[in-house]
């Protein structure tokens, strides 16, 4: 089971998903250091993750270091964030 942890950042998502696609689209040019989780294959997703992002209802569910930021959306805001 891969967790959050601090010096990257951790997006779960699922191979079929058009937002997590678009998610790594922005990861990979900002070289940041990031782990991708695909879900599908983890079935113990559920009873250790889901617990630590309430009201997250969609993927991706993004981590900066072990701090819960949301998904797609919520991650460019917290980008946009860092350059105020």
């Amino acid at each position: 089971m891969h967790f959050p942890r601090e010096g990257r950042t951790t997006v779960y998502g699922k191979t079929t998903c058009p937002w997590c696609q678009k998610m790594k689209s922005v990861l990979v040019p900002k070289r940041d250091k990031y782990v991708e989780i695909t879900i599908n294959l983890m079935p113990e997703f559920t009873r250790h993750i889901l617990p630590h992002v309430r009201g997250q209802k969609s993927i991706p569910i993004v981590f900066v270091g072990t701090k819960f930021i949301g998904g797609y959306t919520e991650y460019i805001h917290y980008l946009k964030s860092l350059k105020n």
